[in-house]
């Protein structure tokens, strides 16, 4: 880092980079309209106003190893 300076990257996803992990998480080997619909479940649960703490509570249509690792990464965001 102290060579190449501050990264520079545009996320796709305009909540920011927690989302962006959690959604790879979720999307992590399911199909598309499946991962989706649990997405949108998710989402849909935390409200409009999403944090690491409200993510890691959440278990509606995540699998246990999905929660696992979304709860691993809450705390380091």
């Amino acid at each position: 880092m102290a060579r190449l300076g501050p990264l520079e990257h545009s996320p796709r996803d305009s909540d920011g980079p927690f989302w962006a992990l959690a959604r790879a998480i979720v999307y992590q080997q399911l199909a598309g309209r499946a991962a989706q619909a649990i997405y949108t479940r998710v989402r849909a649960a935390v409200g409009p106003a999403p944090t690491p703490e409200t993510l890691a509570a959440v278990s509606d249509g995540v699998s246990g190893a999905e929660a696992c690792a979304i709860s691993e990464l809450s705390p380091r965001i």
